[in-house]
């Protein structure tokens, strides 16, 4: 699935609650329009001045974003529900639990959290940090929770978009 195909299948499934398409609009863009142009931001401000390496995408779901911003075989995507593999279209995509993930200790330059839940996320943070290599980035948006938890732990590290934590993992 391309970024138009996405969008568009994002769009109907939005457009089910609303009544009029201009409404069903508005909710995308504030939804996912600037958010994901937003991720965009960040992950190219990061790749090109540190080199993010290898991007672990945790509990991801159906989001191509990182995908296509950085390439397909930068970003590996781990969710236990595969359903969407398919219509994901290409990429590295793994089942597994992101609490107990099956990657060896220091598997990624980077790891992005992006929407994950309160009950879930608690129990996933120390995967998250034994799988991202030391002095390798964690991008947190849409999980203000998991940014809270982390942020005594790790280093933040100046963001270009204000609703993005980035923080430096050295806790390896």
């Amino acid at each position: 699935m391309d970024a138009a195909q996405m969008r568009e299948h994002q769009l109907r499934l939005i457009g089910g609650n609303y009544r009029t398409d201009e409404r069903t609009l508005e909710v995308y863009e504030f939804m996912i329009g600037k958010p994901n142009r937003e991720l965009a931001r960040v992950l190219t401000h990061f790749d090109q001045t540190e080199g993010l390496g290898h991007l672990y995408y945790p509990g991801q779901g159906l989001h191509i974003l990182p995908r296509d911003t950085l390439g397909v075989d930068r970003v590996t995507h781990l969710s236990l529900d595969t359903d969407y593999f398919e219509l994901f279209g290409e990429g590295i995509k793994v089942q597994g639990d992101y609490r107990t993930s099956p990657f060896p200790d220091n598997s990624f330059g980077s790891t992005l959290v992006w929407g994950l839940t309160q009950p879930s996320i608690v129990e996933a943070i120390d995967d998250i940090l034994r799988v991202t290599k030391e002095n390798g980035l964690i991008v947190v948006g849409q999980s203000r929770y998991f940014a809270d938890i982390i942020k005594d732990r790790l280093k933040r590290v100046a963001s270009p978009v204000e609703e993005i934590d980035v923080f430096r993992n050295n806790c390896s």
